[in-house]
């Protein structure tokens, strides 16, 4: 899939090393057809693989090759020059050929003046890796009909710093989180563009403040919206050439902030005691919220849920409080807040399947045709049981998602017809009416003993607490909802009970390993054949991976290297 001609600043054609990209077809351009969305997939692919850019250039050379498109995308979403006629006017393909990207060098220059500059220090010259993170509605690669691209070059990140998480995509929020220190001290620093201008971006610095001295909720250190001149505060708006009725209010502001302390992600989980208590743990940060507070979180989802070591032991934490509100009397809020779908309570995906469509995934989709006039988004009550729900679906993903401790993910391979598809798969459907039929089906039905089908064995010693957990939820009717005790009180009564000396996770790979080894073990292959890791661990797929966050930590692979692919020179 790699383009048709590219430019690059390595002999190495990659994703994350081509700088811009030329597409060439016959047939004429249309957002619809295909050069339209191959060029949307690979804006999708370089975006995704260099997150420290603001933007991608790529050009498109289509009806019998006459005709230049020049196509801009940032995380916001992309645009597309009308058709130029090269023999017409040669002078337009030159145009845009002449100005390279700028090197990291370049655009590093304008974090000189950040605030925080100072704290990066140390550390590996390598570019971020990427781990992929669970995927949420803004991460699909968006079609060519979208209607805006940014223009500047991105300061990406110096090279010294650790990205421990990015959550990337086309559409959305263009997030990139980074290790930095300063001393001995270790901070987040989140880059990311929030919706609305700059009056009304510093949402979650405001909840963050009102939540301080809560524990498992961030420390903000400091936050600032990031600059592009004097006094001019980078806006996704300023890149428009006009604003059109129908995207006002879309608008996206870049700002960052610096935040203590640095966590790991809820399934880098080290036994089942330390994961059940992190989930109680946020269970607890909701509940305090809700009624110390009076601030609801609404996006409790995987990737929001951490785990912090504070050196005396560790606690579970909840990030990205950038959707949070002030509860209101009605519970009711404007779309755009209401989280991450596959930990979406039915509730919720039903009020969006109304308000937004069956298919549609897009929260914006409400929007028409470039000249309608804007429409003012729909309401959505949200409450905190939304939220435990929520909670509840967390915990089932990392017990057949996952296939032991630290993040060692489990391929969830074809299943046969009567056994019924993965819950993962099917609350990850392609809408919102699909899940919520989904879930609701999955609650209205008695459907408990999915969870002895499909736990990974490891998981089996909390299959009592999904149970019950599941039971509670289906017992409550449309005028009664889980409260925060009730999960509270579930989690410690199962807590309790749980072994406390589970062999920690080095160990059971090390047993992994010896019953690797050949020579007369049980269960080693007949005929002496030494037997192959991969075949000793049930068949699943275990995939190294490299916590970008926590030293660069190695999780377990059982599978061999890739060789690299030879240079096609001719």
């Amino acid at each position: 899939m790699l383009p048709v001609l590219a430019l690059l600043d390595d002999m190495t054609a990659r994703w994350d090393t081509i700088k811009a990209v030329c597409e060439l077809t016959s047939q004429p351009y249309s957002p619809q057809s295909t050069i339209g969305k191959t060029i949307d997939s690979k804006a999708y692919l370089l975006l995704r693989c260099q997150p420290w850019r603001r933007f991608v250039l790529l050009l498109s050379l289509t009806n019998g090759y006459r005709e230049l498109q020049v196509h801009m995308y940032d995380h916001s979403g992309g645009v597309v020059t009308p058709g130029i006629n090269i023999l017409e006017i040669p002078s337009a393909f030159s145009r845009p050929t002449t100005n390279k990207p700028p090197t990291l060098d370049q655009a590093r220059k304008s974090l000189v003046e950040s605030p925080m500059d100072e704290v990066f220090q140390g550390g590996s010259t390598a570019p971020p890796q990427i781990e992929s993170a669970v995927p949420t509605m803004s991460n699909a690669p968006a079609s060519a009909s979208t209607t805006k691209a940014t223009v500047t070059p991105d300061p990406p990140p110096p090279p010294r710093q650790k990205s421990p998480q990015i959550l990337f995509g086309l559409v959305g929020r263009g997030t990139v989180c980074y290790l930095a220190r300063r001393g001995n001290e270790e901070y987040i620093i989140k880059d990311h563009w929030v919706l609305g201008d700059k009056n009304v971006a510093l949402n979650e610095v405001t909840m963050l403040q009102a939540m301080q001295g809560v524990r498992g909720v961030p420390q903000l250190i400091e936050h600032w919206l990031v600059e592009i001149g004097p006094q001019e505060v980078d806006e996704t708006m300023s890149y428009h050439g006009k604003i059109w009725q129908s995207i006002k209010g879309t608008s996206r502001t870049h700002v960052r902030l610096v935040l203590k302390p640095s966590a790991r992600p809820l399934h880098m989980f080290r036994t089942k005691v330390e994961l059940i208590s992190a989930i109680r743990d946020i269970v607890k940060i909701q509940q305090i919220a809700v009624e110390e507070c009076g601030i609801l979180h609404r996006d409790c989802s995987l990737n929001n849920s951490m785990i912090e070591d504070d050196g005396h032991g560790s606690h579970g934490t909840l990030i990205d409080w950038e959707f949070a509100v002030r509860i209101l009397t009605g519970q009711k809020y404007a779309i755009g807040g209401t989280g991450t779908a596959s930990f979406m309570s039915r509730s919720l995906l039903f009020q969006l399947s109304e308000a937004v469509g069956g298919t549609a995934m897009s929260q914006n989709s409400w929007k028409h045709a470039s000249h309608s006039r804007v429409q003012a988004p729909p309401l959505i009550m949200h409450g905190c049981q939304d939220d435990l729900e929520s909670v509840f679906y967390v915990f089932i993903w990392i017990c057949i998602g996952y296939r032991g401790p630290l993040g060692v993910k489990r391929v969830l391979g074809p299943r046969k017809p009567s056994e019924g598809d993965w819950l993962l798969h099917l609350w990850s459907t392609d809408s919102f009416k699909e899940n919520g039929n989904e879930k609701t089906s999955f609650f209205f039905h008695p459907h408990a003993h999915k969870f002895r089908e499909q736990f990974h064995s490891y998981f089996h010693d909390l299959l009592p607490l999904a149970e019950e957990w599941y039971k509670l939820i289906r017992s409550k009717g449309p005028s009664h909802s889980v409260t925060f005790k009730e999960v509270i009180d579930l989690l410690t009564k199962h807590l309790n009970i749980l072994p406390k000396d589970e062999p920690s996770p080095e160990l059971l790979f090390a047993r992994k390993v010896i019953d690797a080894l050949p020579g007369g073990l049980p269960d080693a292959l007949p005929g002496g054949k030494r037997k192959e890791v991969s075949e000793v661990v049930d068949n699943d797929l275990l995939v190294m991976e490299h916590d970008m966050a926590f030293g660069g930590r190695v999780l377990w692979t059982m599978e061999t290297l890739p060789q690299p692919k030879r240079m096609r020179t001719g």
